[in-house]
């Protein structure tokens, strides 16, 4: 389960009520770099998008990977989402390199 996985970390933001956003992050450890932690999700609510609930995930993100000894955090965004990629420019993250993403259902 992922709360109880220590190379994992989840952190949401809420109303009290409600959960309005959620950061989701894991190791990524290869042998060819440094270690990074990888941005498996953001999302925030459309209803509340552009009040800072993006930043904030990111930050509380960054905290714990580099209280874990990462170098830094990786994300992957599809190349159909213009604002989210000027949201992430925006908080400091670079474009490294377009990719194809290929799986194999079984």
């Amino acid at each position: 389960m992922i709360l109880n996985d220590s190379t994992q970390a989840v952190f949401v933001a809420d109303t009290g009520d409600k959960v309005v956003g959620y950061i989701h992050l894991e190791n990524y450890d290869v042998i060819y770099a440094d270690n990074f932690k990888n941005c498996l999700g953001l999302a925030v609510d459309n209803d509340f998008k552009r009040q800072g609930i993006g930043s904030a995930l990111l930050r509380q993100g960054e905290i714990w990977a580099k209280e874990n000894g990462a170098h830094g955090i990786r994300l992957c965004s599809g190349v159909e989402r213009e604002n989210a990629h000027k949201f992430y420019k925006s908080q400091g993250y670079v474009e490294n390199k377009i990719q194809k993403n290929l799986k194999k259902v079984f």
